[in-house]
């Protein structure tokens, strides 16, 4: 008998986008990264939700890699099998309508001024186009989120913890499970584009819901005004694959990373 595949969907803003350098990836990653079958905004067919045999520079953005392709590395060792990778990201985007960017993850459709802006439903599409391609060979485990920088104005950053939960309540039930795990982490302390009320909103949620898992990330380094650098990244993506044994997604020994700061 064969059991689906695991799949990981993931979204948000530049820190999950991509924005190290492709030379600064950990001595252990090379690119395409074997076993590791994804569907992005950046990758060839995807509106026929066609996954690339393997994750490389042309499922990514252009600008570098994120700290979830670690948690995809670790996560396949683990298993020892292929994973599948579902995934939507834009820099400087916002979930709430009045933030950064045209373009916003707002859950609450009717307040946005055209459904074109809307990144929700675009992801939502995404996930959908590839369960009606492939859906049969794998099983979505998890969801790997990074944003907030976009949000930091007062308005939307007051707002930032209705508009999450309604944001994990819509991709819990676009994908399907309930109970979807929800990992992501506060922005760094030092980045220009911080804000107090936003990750105070996260720990709060992650405190009512069992099944989110919010990753410290402190003072993190940069690498500029707002971008994790190589160290940051990596400790992050570590970090959600300890997140991902802790919710029982895989089996293996905890990676336990030392913080970079």
């Amino acid at each position: 008998m064969s059991y689906p595949k695991v799949a990981i969907i993931a979204a948000g803003q530049s820190n999950i986008d991509g924005r190290v350098p492709f030379e600064e990836l950990p001595n252990y990653l090379t690119l395409p990264l074997d076993g590791v079958h994804c569907c992005t905004n950046y990758s060839k067919g995807r509106e026929t939700g066609n996954f690339t045999s393997r994750m490389g520079k042309d499922d990514m953005s252009p600008r570098g890699w994120a700290f979830d392709l670690v948690t995809y590395y670790y996560l396949t060792q683990a298993l020892m099998d292929d994973i599948y990778v579902i995934k939507l990201s834009k820099g400087g985007t916002s979930i709430d309508p009045e933030g950064d960017d045209p373009c916003h993850w707002s859950p609450f459709f009717d307040r946005l001024d055209s459904m074109d802006h809307s990144l929700l439903a675009s992801f939502g599409s995404l996930i959908r186009t590839c369960e009606q391609a492939r859906g049969s060979a794998y099983k979505i485990r998890a969801m790997l989120w990074h944003q907030g920088e976009g949000d930091r104005a007062p308005g939307p950053a007051s707002r930032y913890g209705e508009n999450l939960r309604a944001l994990i309540a819509y991709c819990r039930k676009v994908s399907g499970q309930p109970d979807l795990p929800f990992i992501t982490a506060t922005v760094s302390t030092v980045s220009e584009q911080y804000s107090d009320t936003v990750c105070n909103a996260v720990r709060k949620l992650a405190l009512e819901d069992s099944r989110v898992r919010l990753i410290e990330m402190g003072a993190a380094p940069l690498r500029d005004k707002y971008h994790f650098n190589a160290a940051s990244s990596e400790y992050f993506g570590m970090k959600a694959y300890d997140c991902l044994i802790d919710l029982g997604v895989v089996d293996g020994k905890r990676l336990e990373p030392t913080r970079p700061w």
